[in-house]
């Protein structure tokens, strides 16, 4: 029993104890002195009734026949690319409905291939692709957006295996806002310099106060910098963020700006939506000016 529990985040469900010899009553009676704890219907946490992480995710799985995925925000936050649902359900999808499971929410659907579907630590769950057009049904377009840039920073994706899973849920909600934000394709690998030129282009055009470039505040060089109003401005780009590593360092960099708002944008914003860039930065130095 503990060593399928080990393996499982520290769970294991009423089949798997039945497997390893321990009856109804031998459950009971494991409940009774807490040896075992109710996680779900018939699963349980072994020896402690604090779920440690991930619990929650291996529990739910064993909670269905093994048909069903992890999906939505729970397959999400595995795969990094955004915040695990704050009410602690977690999202599962499957062929067919087994019905409710108070914790759980079930998604039913009517295609679930091979190629959307995955394994992570032991852990079945949707593809990272499949998984973004799952959310693009229920995200906000900034949340969609900023979940499409954490699956490419992970280099979770690659744009044909987007794409394809995008033809595959052809009429499915969802589809077409992220083919909208795809547009005619993922990413140019776009320098910082040529995001910064880009970004002139947008200050100039909406007659926004000309900021300082590349101007050092502290340790640090920021991108754009408007000094009195103590707004910055930093761009990403892929080519510069190849790797985890300076994603991470910029957001402890952003921490470490706190004298002034970071406003951070992507090329793909800067380039297809030039007027919500605009319009960001120009509230922002009505905001800090008194205007």
């Amino acid at each position: 029993m503990a060593w399928v529990a080990e393996r499982q985040a520290g769970t294991i469900s009423a089949a798997q104890l039945q497997i390893c010899g321990i009856t109804r009553s031998g459950i009971r009676h494991r409940l009774a002195h807490g040896r075992l704890h109710l996680l779900y219907r018939a699963v349980f946490l072994v020896g402690h009734a604090a779920a440690p992480d991930a619990a929650r995710q291996y529990g739910a799985i064993l909670a269905y026949p093994p048909d069903v995925l992890l999906a939505l925000a729970s397959a999400g936050a595995s795969w990094g690319m955004c915040d695990d649902d704050p009410s602690g359900t977690v999202h599962v999808t499957g062929l067919v409905n087994h019905g409710p499971t108070p914790g759980i929410c079930f998604h039913r659907t009517r295609l679930l291939p091979r190629a959307d579907r995955r394994s992570k630590n032991g852990l079945p769950l949707t593809s990272p692709a499949r998984t973004l057009i799952d959310l693009a049904a229920t995200m906000t377009e900034r949340e969609l957006e900023r979940a499409l840039d954490e699956a490419l920073i992970r280099r979770l994706l690659r744009e044909r295996d987007l794409r394809a899973a995008l033809d595959r849920s052809r009429g499915r909600a969802g589809v077409g806002r992220l083919r909208a934000l795809i547009g005619d394709g993922l990413d140019n690998g776009a320098t910082r310099s040529e995001a910064e030129r880009a970004f002139r282009r947008i200050v100039r055009a909406a007659e926004l106060p000309s900021p300082q470039y590349n101007e050092p505040v502290g340790r640090y060089v920021v991108d754009a910098l408007w000094r009195e109003e103590r707004l910055a401005v930093e761009l990403d780009s892929y080519r510069f963020h190849g790797s985890r590593i300076p994603f991470e360092a910029d957001r402890v960099r952003d921490a470490d700006l706190t004298e002034y708002t970071v406003r951070r944008f992507t090329w793909r914003r800067l380039t297809r939506n030039p007027e919500a860039v605009a319009a960001t930065v120009a509230r922002e130095l009505a905001l800090r000016s008194g205007g």
